[in-house]
């Protein structure tokens, strides 16, 4: 009698196939995205109408609460010196 050869499905080790697996299924993840953004564009009223709600958006200024006001200034516009900027002819 012959000794039967049983094949067992493995794990695949190969690094470079996982690697390409998941790759494509990033890509496939971002078409997919990708259309349903253009569909979404395109039930708005195409780009052109896109464009124009962010500029209306961006068009409304900030309004300044009480922290803000409190605070002595914009944290974006502060000036921080580090310690590698500093002058070191000049006290602190």
């Amino acid at each position: 009698m012959k000794p039967s050869i049983t094949i067992k499905p493995a794990r695949d080790n190969s690094r470079n196939r996982r690697r390409e697996a998941r790759k494509a299924e990033r890509a496939e993840k971002e078409n997919k995205s990708r259309e349903e953004r253009k569909a979404e564009i395109l039930e708005k009223g195409g780009l052109a109408a896109v464009r124009g709600e962010k500029a209306a958006e961006l068009a409304v200024a900030h309004e300044k609460t009480e922290i803000d006001n409190n605070s002595g200034g914009d944290a974006m516009f502060k000036v921080v010196n580090h310690a590698h900027q500093r002058n070191p002819k000049k006290k602190w």
